[in-house]
């Protein structure tokens, strides 16, 4: 009787075991419903696999050659990599970051998103470079930024002169276009059609003159009318300075000088105009000057 319960046992025993453990060739699996082309396959839901001691540790080799490991250290798991080889992580088959084993650092193969904001103990470089006292960091739109310095009030102005004339009908605008430049600091005017464009927000200032002569193309009754420079801020009329016309000699000039301080939009647009009227409906002309001192001028600057 002890025979056949030893035998009974040792074959209820087997049949559990069979059925939980299966060994081939080249493979282990533990659980039902395994995969022999796996060398050691656990099918199990929860925990499947735990490692226990005083800094568990998982290596990996390729041949004799030791590439990395996993290992449990008192206070943070570490995943390491030797002989400087680096680590990767992939997901959808894409490489999403590299740390570079020979220490020359990390790169990231889509865009990192830091919403708790970006701590930094060393100092913040682009291409290796950490700037100099006083640089701040210049975008440069699509292409790669640079540290430079600022120029807290940068060089920004023009000046133009428009000694041309032409005949003004009665009450019509003629934006002052096609003139001489002189210079254009910061290149934001445009002398083909009188367009001062300003880079950055703040208070600028606009001066110049202009004449007005009934020389003689025009009625010489015209003894009245007013003499309008018109300043523009992005095609509409801002502010208007004008001078009457009490004008006797049929060659006499006037001149109209201006002074504007505007406070201006990054990207606002500044034009000029004139325009006239008069008594008699009739033409008189946009003079070009005879003297330097006369000259059809317009000029501005960044006050700050």
């Amino acid at each position: 009787m002890r025979k056949f319960l030893m035998i009974f046992l040792v074959h209820h025993l087997s049949l559990t075991i069979l059925a939980q453990v299966r060994i081939e060739p080249n493979s282990i699996g533990i659980g039902q419903n395994l995969s022999g082309t796996i060398p050691l396959h656990i099918n199990k839901a929860g925990e499947i696999a735990s490692f226990t001691g005083a800094n568990p540790f998982i290596s990996f080799y390729n041949g004799v050659s030791f590439y990395g490991y996993f290992q449990a250290i008192a206070d943070h798991l570490e995943i390491g990599s030797k002989n400087n080889l680096n680590i990767d992580f992939f997901a959808n088959n894409l490489p999403q970051l590299r740390i570079y084993g020979d220490g020359s650092g990390i790169t990231a193969y889509s865009p990192l998103s830091a919403n708790a904001g970006i701590s930094l103990t060393d100092a913040f470089r682009t291409n290796g470079f950490a700037g100099y006292f006083g640089d701040v960091l210049k975008s440069f739109g699509n292409t790669t930024p640079l540290w430079g310095s600022i120029i807290e009030n940068p060089q920004i102005g023009f000046k133009c002169n428009a000694n041309y004339s032409f005949k003004m009908d009665l009450n019509q605008d003629y934006l002052i276009t096609n003139v001489e430049e002189v210079f254009d600091n910061g290149n934001n005017f445009n002398p083909v059609t009188g367009v001062f464009t300003a880079p950055s927000a703040g208070l600028y200032r606009f001066e110049g003159n202009f004449s007005v002569s009934k020389e003689d193309f025009v009625h010489p009754n015209i003894h009245w009318g007013i003499f309008n420079l018109i300043t523009k801020i992005n095609g509409g009329d801002t502010s208007n300075s004008h001078l009457p016309l009490t004008i006797a000699s049929e060659s006499i000039k006037v001149h109209l000088s201006f002074t504007e301080t505007i406070k201006l939009n990054q990207g606002d647009q500044v034009s000029f105009a004139v325009s006239q009227t008069n008594e008699y409906a009739l033409a008189i002309y946009f003079s070009a000057a005879s003297g330097v001192s006369r000259g059809n001028a317009i000029s501005g600057v960044k006050v700050y």
